[in-house]
């Protein structure tokens, strides 16, 4: 990226997301050929508010730059064209000039060019003026909220120009051509009506393109601002005799589910769950640990549709090899220092601890030293190695204390590095006080069973997920090999008692959250074996009969009514156990008298019940009609 406004402050490599709303044409640069039977791109405001019925069934199936420019889809603006091979034109208005012609009147059309494919980004959470200044006490980035104008309306978009510039410039840094990974993904698709991102396609990053201002009918406009889409190139390329990323077969796909039945949503690619705020707002950051995690959920995704739709899938699984490599080592042993550190400097007065490792972190990618523990140990002692606006806040004090950390609190920190935890995650293990507040277990137990973070954490607001410590403590090989964990948290086994423990009670959970109290034994293998880890985890009869001594206290293994063994979290079985208590008292004691006769009370209200048996059975629910199907887990295809 280029010089950066006043204000901004360039950021470590980061990927991005990009969202783009739902296609039955593959996303390039077409209207719809069903426009009318898209409903899931609707989920998206500007669609649902801007789409013309009328005017997109006419214009069915022809390109964008057929059509006039005021019947082009109003999915445009949302990326919906990012596949187009060809340029798209768009004349952009401010959308405050026909609400607010006294503060926003002297806003010109813009003209704004979309390049084949590119995509037109947004980062929409970083222009909230509530979020703008909790970024800039986190940054320290130039973002000034008294230069933000007077409007007599209330907006809660950052309006001025120079504070605009500030935060955008600050995130497009972290986007570098070449480096960065683009993942693009839907809110909503006919394939799947879970709540969850839908990964559509990954590329990498070619361009980045600059900001563009507004244009002003005055030569001296009291307000100026820019556009926030910024074009972000991708390497992205329909029957190309090379791959450099892929697209999933989603159209073939909701094809196949009318032809053939499949179970749509065992070929879709979700989003982890924890990275869930980084697959929102348009477009986010996503760090290298989540660009692995969301890589290995492609990979077994690719895996099962590679024998059912024809493409180059198997180049597509090398790229994703090549890029997992590549990613394991940009991503390193310690991504998660930043809130590692600011949790050590919690009760040190310390506030920025994250602003301090990514400055680390961009003199790693300076000096190539790709140890962030060794250069932040280094900048303990020379904090000049730091820009100054960093190195203030390494203090004497603050320094002396870390030099004092004893082996076991330098081995806590260490390991909770090694996870990308928030700043408040982290400080929920480090510092004593909160820790026991929280029943959180001593450090010897964490630094003998890391997957305790997992476990002791499942009942917080934001709470550390199970595949965030299997990468902290389970990364790849290589960096197992070169920054080993310690010796009482090292896990060297895939089917390491912790790890299987841990796993099972993430999928009980998982489960539960369906409305599963227990899962039988077999249904908990074959998720197991779904479930998408790096090494796998398959789990098996074997295994769970031979760790079953480690399941306590936090598993119990009952049994389903028909006798078959079961698995159930602690807590579930204790409310089994309260519920079973309640109704057996109430059963044995003493019945209420009545001569209410309630067949005849029932009936005085919705009407005499069915004379025969079995439609009266029907109509009380005990039973179900003789032609009754249930309904298909998939949604309509369009």
């Amino acid at each position: 990226m280029g010089n950066l406004a006043a204000g901004a402050r360039e950021l470590p490599r980061h990927h991005i997301t990009i969202r783009v709303p739902w296609h039955d044409g593959g996303w390039t640069g077409t209207v719809c050929s069903k426009p009318l039977n898209n409903t899931s791109c609707l989920v998206l405001g500007r669609i649902a508010d801007g789409r013309r019925d009328d005017v997109e069934t006419h214009c069915a199936g022809r390109k964008f730059n057929e059509l006039a420019e005021e019947d082009v889809p109003p999915r445009v603006k949302e990326r919906g064209s990012f596949m187009a091979p060809f340029d798209i034109g768009r004349t952009m208005n401010h959308p405050y000039v026909g609400t607010s012609p006294d503060t926003h009147g002297h806003f010109a059309r813009t003209p704004f060019v979309q390049p084949a494919y590119t995509a037109a980004c947004v980062p929409f959470r970083w222009m909230l003026q509530e979020n703008a200044e909790e970024l800039t006490e986190q940054m320290q980035l130039g973002y000034a909220p008294d230069a933000e104008p007077e409007l007599g309306f209330k907006t809660p978009w950052v309006q001025a120009k120079d504070n605009q510039l500030a935060l955008l410039d600050t995130f497009f840094s972290a986007v570098r051509p070449q480096g960065s990974l683009c993942f693009f993904y839907a809110k909503q698709t006919p394939l799947s009506e879970r709540p969850e991102r839908v990964i559509v396609g990954v590329g990498r990053v070619t361009s980045v393109g600059g900001s563009t201002e507004y244009a002003y009918d005055t030569s001296n406009p009291p307000l100026r601002s820019v556009l926030w889409e910024r074009n972000v190139g991708h390497s992205l390329r329909p029957n190309s005799g090379s791959v450099d990323g892929f697209i999933f077969p989603y159209q073939q796909v909701a094809e196949l589910a009318d032809t053939e039945g499949i179970d749509t949503e065992e070929l879709v690619a979700f989003a982890p769950n924890e990275l869930f705020e980084s697959y929102s707002y348009g477009s986010e950051l996503l760090t290298d640990d989540g660009a692995v995690a969301s890589l290995v959920r492609c990979a077994a995704v690719l895996q099962r549709i590679r024998g059912k739709v024809e493409g180059p899938w198997d180049q597509a699984l090398a790229w994703i090899d090549t890029e997992l490599n590549r990613l394991w080592q940009a991503r390193g042993p310690f991504p998660g220092l930043g809130s590692a550190l600011a949790a050590f400097g919690y009760e040190w007065g310390l506030q920025h601890g994250s602003l301090i490792v990514y400055d680390i972190q961009l003199l790693s990618e300076r000096t190539g030293e790709p140890d962030l523990w060794k250069l932040l140990d280094h900048a303990m002692e020379r904090p000049e190695v730091l820009p100054k606006d960093s190195a203030r806040f390494l203090t004497p004090n603050l320094r002396t204390g870390w030099r004092g950390l004893n082996a076991d609190r330098r081995a806590l920190l260490n390991l909770l590095s090694r996870c990308v935890l928030t700043e408040e995650q982290a400080l929920r293990f480090y510092d004593s006080h909160k820790r026991r507040g929280a029943g959180v277990s001593a450090t010897d137990a964490l630094l003998a069973n890391p997957y305790l973070l997992f476990e002791q954490d499942r009942d917080s607001a934001d709470p550390i997920a199970f595949d965030t410590v299997d990468r902290g403590v389970f990364p790849d090989n290589t960096i197992r090999e070169q920054y080993p964990v310690g010796e009482q948290s090292r896990v060297d086994d895939p089917v390491d008692s912790r790890r299987v423990r841990s796993l099972v009670v993430d999928l009980l959970e998982g489960a539960a959250e369906e409305g599963h109290t227990l899962l039988p034994k077999n249904w908990l293998i074959g998720r197991a074996r779904e479930r998408p880890l790096q090494p796998p985890c398959p789990l098996g009869d074997d295994v769970l009969e031979a760790l079953q001594g480690v399941f306590d206290p936090v598993v119990q293994c009952t049994s389903t009514a028909t006798g078959e063994t079961a698995y159930q979290v602690a807590r579930l079985a204790e409310c089994r156990s309260i519920i079973s208590k309640e109704v057996t008292k109430r059963e044995r004691g003493r019945k209420h008298a009545t001569e209410h006769d309630w067949t005849k009370q029932v009936e005085s209200t919705l009407g005499p019940l069915p004379s025969s048996r079995n439609e009266r059975d029907i109509a009380l629910g005990r039973r179900r009609p003789r032609h009754w199907r249930p309904c298909s887990r998939r949604a309509s295809p369009f």
